[in-house]
């Protein structure tokens, strides 16, 4: 007679239990991912990501403040509690496609670009890329503040 077995209890795990929670598939109204119930949006979880509905889950996650496993045990949470959780689910093409305008151009850095190389003259500080063309008068102005200021800092100096 073969041993009496006894049921393996499988424990889902923060993550797939969020997932399933938010619904299971992206609810991105542009996600063009047919499912094999010949329905939009992507229902396989190796490509379902949690998005910030409001932004700023970079500097969340910079600042250690959001992990995938806080981050659904959140969802699980504002879910049992009957709120809105701050999260949706997209799958991978549409969550980059959702933060993409957000990270586009000079702005996405709070300095602007370095110049190349190439144009840097050697022994001088890092010169960067000016954020927008200056009319004539803007440069004569830049170029008077220059000189007042270095005017200024050799009178000091010679005291």
């Amino acid at each position: 007679m073969w041993p009496r077995c006894t049921p393996v209890r499988v424990i889902a795990s923060p993550e797939s239990r969020a997932i399933a929670a938010l619904g299971g598939h992206c609810v991105a109204k542009t996600c063009r991912w047919q499912n094999g119930d010949r329905k939009f949006g992507c229902n396989d979880p190796r490509a379902l990501q949690f998005h910030h509905k409001q932004g700023g889950g970079s500097a969340a996650r910079r600042n250690g403040t959001d992990s995938k496993r806080s981050i659904a045990f959140e969802i699980l949470r504002y879910i049992r509690r009957g709120w809105l959780p701050r999260f949706e689910l997209l799958c991978a093409n549409c969550h980059a496609i959702e933060s993409k305008p957000r990270q586009q151009g000079a702005r996405l850095h709070r300095q602007p670009a370095r110049l190349r190389r190439s144009q840097q003259k050697e022994c001088e500080p890092t010169r960067r890329v000016r954020e927008k063309a200056e009319t004539e008068a803007g440069q004569a102005e830049r170029r008077f503040l220059a000189a007042m200021k270095k005017q200024t800092t050799r009178a000091l100096l010679l005291r």
